[in-house]
């Protein structure tokens, strides 16, 4: 594993977000570096699904199955819950690690989802995504709670990039709210015949009129393709117009970031904004 020693400063800013103002700004400074996360990697199969699945399972150092956790479920496991592929700094099981070590978030426990064999991210995310929600929501949960005793999660994150990004907002437009909050990086929008524009109608014209209770972070590269900056303009703006009750919304551009570079920056950022409200995350080398 790569090591990194490099300061971390959170800031809170009064600039309003999309959701609501913050409370007084603080500044909270925290080293990040020398952090060699340890998980668990297994193989889950799916009747839903009828594929096998790698699942990777990081719990607090100090877990208590008496005590309940946020669960945070990373989608693309295999390129991102470490830096072996594609983000450095120990990838995502890093960032979680470092956030609730400096206690800037509380402790969670992260679920990676990705594949033995090949990668099935084009059939589970676009092609047959009811399929795949109904692995995580119902085999790989119960896996879960067997295996680690965890029969009282306090609230579910959903994370995902590109394709992933897509599922999220699949998943958040079903409507049946079995995940809290979202971090929805470089979102294909425009995928699928638009797709998801059709399904956030849909969600608006069963929940207008309803008070929900979840999280949503929006990002995207200032340096990607049009079909990513647009497309993620023209959600934001609709979900602006409809005003949801109870929907705290938070949208970034990364300028300077491409499709890749910005993946790093956004998760970081959407976990502590999701997690623990901290509207920013610079990290000083």
């Amino acid at each position: 594993m790569k090591k990194y020693a490099v300061l971390l400063v959170v800031l809170l800013f009064i600039v309003p977000l999309s959701c609501c103002i913050g409370d007084e700004p603080r500044i909270i400074e925290i080293s990040y570096g020398d952090i060699d996360p340890e998980y668990d990697v297994f193989e889950v199969y799916s009747p839903q699904v009828h594929d096998t699945f790698t699942v990777y399972v990081m719990m607090p150092k100090d877990y208590d199955s008496d005590h309940s956790y946020d669960v945070v479920y990373l989608l693309d496991g295999d390129w991102y819950f470490d830096d072996t592929y594609r983000i450095d700094g120990n990838g995502v099981s890093g960032i979680v690690c470092t956030l609730c070590e400096r206690d800037v978030i509380e402790d969670v426990i992260l679920v990676g989802v990705g594949y033995p064999v090949g990668n099935q991210r084009g059939r589970d995310f676009a092609q047959h995504p009811d399929l795949f929600y109904r692995f995580i929501k119902y085999e790989l949960t119960d896996v879960l709670e067997s295996r680690y005793l965890i029969d009282d999660m306090r609230s579910r994150t959903l994370i995902g990039h590109s394709s992933a990004g897509f599922f999220s907002f699949y998943v958040l437009f079903k409507g049946d709210h079995f995940f809290d909050a979202y971090v929805a990086v470089s979102t294909p929008f425009y995928d699928a015949s638009r797709l998801l524009f059709s399904d956030e109608l849909s969600f608006y014209n069963r929940f207008g009129d309803e008070r929900l209770d979840l999280r949503l972070f929006m990002a995207v590269g200032g340096d990607e393709e049009d079909r990513f900056t647009s497309a993620h303009d023209d959600m934001v703006a609709r979900l602006e117009a409809k005003d949801y009750d109870g929907m705290a919304l938070e949208h970034r551009i990364y300028y300077g970031r491409n499709h890749t570079s910005v993946v790093f920056d956004a998760f970081l950022d959407g976990l502590a904004w999701t997690l623990a409200g901290v509207d920013d995350v610079v990290i000083i080398e």
